[in-house]
């Protein structure tokens, strides 16, 4: 019993001691692929490039680890070796990132201004589908508003100094009384 007991045991150290001596999967198979990735900034905050998003900033940074990166900008193309920034116009783009096999399509990406650029405040305005009111009318509205305003206010402070003042008459009225 003993002796089976022992028997097992060295069995399992020996599986345990080939476990050891196989290469690992990371030795095993160099990657033979790079990594590529876009952002945008505004302020502190960052926005990473994909499909259907919005990105606020218009300096887009590409950030890799391969030899050599081509950026496709709608028709534009862009080659470096190194990270480096894009800047783009605001609006709807597509971008495709292709390196040592690796190949990465972001469509319908829409970058805005940061957010503290006034004119992209000001195109928004512009191109919003809202109807305005005209300066002389606002105008002239204000000014009925003071109008009525100034009557309404008259009407009650008379009626408030009218109804003190008759109180007091009437509390204070001596009228003499003949019998």
């Amino acid at each position: 019993m003993k002796i089976l007991h022992h028997g097992v045991w060295f069995r399992l150290l020996c599986v345990i001691g080939l476990l050891f001596l196989l290469p690992s999967p990371a030795e095993a198979a160099p990657p033979d692929s790079c990594l590529a990735y876009a952002f945008t900034e505004s302020q502190n905050h960052q926005f990473l490039v994909g499909d259907n998003t919005s990105q606020f900033g218009t300096n887009m940074t590409i950030i890799h680890d391969c030899d050599e990166i081509m950026v496709i900008i709608d028709e534009s193309e862009f080659t470096s070796s190194r990270n480096f920034t894009l800047v783009l116009d605001q609006g709807l783009h597509n971008i495709s990132l292709i390196g040592d096999n690796f190949t990465a399509h972001y469509d319908n990406v829409n970058f805005y201004p940061d957010r503290l650029d006034w004119e992209g405040q000001y195109r928004f305005l512009i191109d919003a589908d809202v109807e305005y009111i005209d300066v002389g009318i606002a105008e002239v509205r204000a000014n009925w508003a003071v109008v009525w305003g100034v009557i309404i206010v008259w009407a009650l402070s008379t009626m408030v100094y009218w109804n003190l003042i008759s109180s007091y008459t009437q509390r204070n009225f001596i009228e003499e009384v003949k019998q």
